[in-house]
């Protein structure tokens, strides 16, 4: 009788542990593509942020001569 219940406890576990694992193997997916879509995204922000750079810089470069010709101009 004690065999039989353990024996039975020991089906359930097991299959506790299966489901379980079932379900960790689910969330593991949807992590997965969650950290892909991140990535995604991280990697247009920073394009984004290398092309505003870029623009910043250039408008630096067209400003910043008539920036120091005016100035000039005050003293």
């Amino acid at each position: 009788m004690v065999k039989e219940k353990k024996r039975k406890a020991s089906i359930v576990s097991g299959h506790g542990l299966q489901a379980e694992c079932e379900e960790l193997a689910q969330r593991v997916d949807v992590l997965k593509e969650e950290n892909a879509s991140l990535r995604t995204e991280l990697n247009r922000i920073k394009k984004e942020h290398d092309e505003l750079l870029s623009q910043n810089n250039s408008l630096k470069v067209m400003v910043y001569p008539a920036l120091v010709i005016n100035l000039s101009t005050y003293n």
